[in-house]
């Protein structure tokens, strides 16, 4: 069989109708035909040395701008010499085309990706507990491509019930311009969903967003801080929101100052606030623990963020986010966790929520020396935590010593008593006692027809 020539390939690569692109070892780009120009809307000399990380994140590590490669890269598996199919996406198209990743056996182990091969299912007709990682980054890619128009956010990823509700009570959040109040444990990440919804809102204009931890604020204090901030803006355009960390902490004086000063001086006219117990609730509690009326200018908007454990449908898609969080950080590539390891991780309690998932994740992506996390790569207090689970701590049991020794008592009558065929003089006598102490116990233990 005559041998092809490098240029030949070339050739027909340039002229077919499909997107077609070739990767190095490096994950970076070193040839794309017209056809995957045409479809990225690129040019190739804009494309040509791009290095594809295997992530889903939208804007670069340190950049305000969608990396130019995003959702180009096979899976890390590919590039050990396993043959593949899946999904890639042109950047900002929410859609996935279907690709064949072929290794092309070279020493570099370089990939040649054909667009429109092959023939995949998509992700959205895929179990979603289905712990397969492939299909899990293709979902995460499209859910957070779907999002990008209004917000970022990583807490806002799944497809349970209580995280739909949460995402479109997001979208009339971003939308308005009064209060919001997100409610939640710690770890959930209710003020980086304040932050982001602000972020949202004034995208276009200077609005500083100042944090306030109102746990260490008196009522003094609390009034000089927003005295000063009213005095900065005062004959200013721009706007000043306040983001009240821990609002059902503050101080009963400091919740009457709060309120006083947002009834006298409109600046800063938005206050945001973040909670762990419903601040409707707290008012109407019998110690009275939030004021009534704050609580009813406050919480115009509340969003309740449901802890991990109750979520637990989500975490598959949440491991996968966290892993490709790591990816797109540094050089390791992993393309997901075991299913071994995301069975493991349901049974964990999650104490700490979304923030002790992604130290978990990060840890484990840095342990991985495989293309997938497994169990050995999880953290020690992870493994301790599991390993407690099957031991669970017995509860202290106490005796109550005076019906205990009654019991033993009784026992020792009965028998006696069945050893002498009902003679009490005789029982009294194997017991050590007299008869008529013997009569007494019986009456008092109620063994008289014993």
């Amino acid at each position: 069989m005559p041998r092809i020539r490098k240029k030949h390939v070339a050739d027909w690569c340039d002229e077919s109708d499909l997107p077609i692109y070739l990767l190095d070892h490096e994950r970076k780009i070193r040839y794309c035909n017209p056809a995957c120009c045409c479809w990225l809307q690129v040019e190739q000399d804009e494309l040509i040395g791009m290095q594809c990380d295997y992530h889903s994140e939208l804007v670069e590590p340190d950049h305000d701008r969608p990396p130019l490669a995003i959702g180009l890269c096979p899976p890390p598996v590919v590039f050990t010499g396993e043959r593949a199919t899946g999904l890639v996406y042109a950047n900002g198209v929410p859609e996935g085309q279907s690709a064949e990743f072929i290794p092309l056996g070279l020493e570099e182990s370089a990939v040649l990706v054909i667009v429109g091969l092959a023939s995949t299912t998509p992700a959205e007709d895929t179990p979603f507990r289905e712990f397969d990682s492939q299909r899990l980054h293709e979902l995460l890619f499209e859910r957070r491509q779907q999002q990008a128009t209004l917000y970022q956010l990583d807490q806002l990823v799944g497809e349970s019930s209580q995280m739909r509700r949460v995402r479109e009570q997001v979208s009339l959040a971003v939308r308005g311009d009064c209060p919001v109040v997100t409610v939640g444990m710690s770890g959930t990440g209710r003020a980086h969903l304040i932050r982001t919804i602000h972020t949202a809102r004034y995208s276009k204009s200077d609005v500083p967003l100042i944090e306030i931890d109102c746990p260490l604020f008196d009522a003094d204090t609390l009034a000089s801080v927003i005295n000063d901030l009213r005095r900065a803006v005062e004959g200013s355009v721009t706007k000043t929101a306040l983001l009240m960390l821990e609002i059902d902490q503050l101080p009963q004086d400091a919740q009457a100052t709060l309120y006083q000063l947002l009834q006298e001086h409109p600046e800063p006219s938005l206050v945001y606030a973040t909670s762990s117990a419903d601040l409707i609730m707290l008012a109407k509690s019998e110690n009275a623990a939030f004021r009534s009326d704050l609580a009813d200018d406050l919480c115009t908007s509340v969003i309740s963020l449901p802890p991990l454990s109750e979520r637990l449908d989500d975490l598959p898609l949440l491991i996968q986010l966290a892993i490709e969080r790591q990816n797109a950080s540094g050089e390791k590539q992993v393309q997901g966790a075991a299913p071994q390891v995301i069975e493991r991780l349901l049974r964990h309690p999650w104490t700490r929520n979304l923030d002790e998932l992604f130290e978990c994740m990060s840890e484990a992506h840095q342990q991985a020396v495989g293309r997938f996390v497994t169990e050995r790569d999880l953290p020690d207090w992870i493994k301790l935590t599991l390993e407690a689970e099957r031991h669970p701590h017995r509860p202290e049991t106490t005796i109550d010593l005076e019906n205990y020794l009654q019991e033993v008592e009784r026992e020792l009558m009965r028998r006696a008593l069945k050893v002498a065929k009902g003679n009490k003089a005789m029982a009294a006598r194997l017991l050590g006692i007299s008869r008529g102490r013997l009569l007494r116990r019986l009456a008092s233990l109620q063994l008289e027809d014993a």
